[in-house]
């Protein structure tokens, strides 16, 4: 199963806050898939849930402010040429289960 690395204060909001939205710069293939929620940062990485990667978007900034409530990313646009709202359903958080660190690994990661 793919694995999307999330930084710990990402990952809060979607497991607890209702971020829907992960803006990302390109867009991803994997439409439909059930993917694990790595959590980065820290001594260790780990799976704190799984989620549906229900659909994939692009994005402008009026699209964006729009729907601020979905990324809760206040000026993403400034990151990013063609941003993709990578849309997360289903969303279930899960024991956090230790997740081997590998080098070179930014968005996604083999669990």
């Amino acid at each position: 199963m793919k694995g999307l690395i999330e930084r710990p204060e990402w990952m809060e909001r979607i497991l607890h806050h209702g971020k829907a939205w992960d803006i990302r710069g390109t867009p991803t293939s994997k439409v439909g898939e059930r993917i694990a929620l790595v959590q980065c940062g820290g001594p260790q990485w780990l799976v704190r849930g799984h989620a549906t990667l229900a659909a994939c978007l692009p994005v402008d900034a009026d699209v964006a402010a729009r729907h601020e409530n979905l990324h809760q990313a206040p000026g993403w646009h400034e990151r990013y040429s063609t941003p993709h709202a990578w849309v997360l359903a289903d969303v279930e958080e899960c024991d956090p289960v230790p997740v081997v660190k590998k080098r070179g690994c930014v968005v996604w990661t083999e669990v």
